[in-house]
């Protein structure tokens, strides 16, 4: 099992803390975040990405380290992991 936190704006659009995926075998985090939207039926990849790439502001960390010092959506999730997502958040 892998476990997925959503934070901030993203918590309270999805209307959840997060949610618990078993994979048989590593994933990309990319692919991950892809099969969570899957079986949550609800888009929430709209606000993290453009274009398969990550926004700017969007910071996502498995186990505590931020994936684009690592792999980026390339960066391999395997059970027993935890990913934490921040979407951009807005301010002014």
């Amino acid at each position: 099992m892998i476990t997925i936190n959503f934070f901030t704006l993203l918590r309270l659009e999805m209307g959840i803390n997060g949610i618990e995926i078993h994979l048989n075998e590593p994933m990309k985090v990319g692919d991950v975040l892809m099969k969570s939207e899957k079986i949550l039926k609800k888009p929430f990849l709209y606000s993290l990405l453009d274009g398969g790439s990550l926004l700017d502001r969007t910071i996502i960390l498995l186990n505590g380290r931020n994936i684009r010092h690592i792999n980026s959506l390339n960066t391999l999730v395997k059970n027993g992991d935890r990913i934490d997502i921040f979407p951009p958040g807005g301010g002014g």
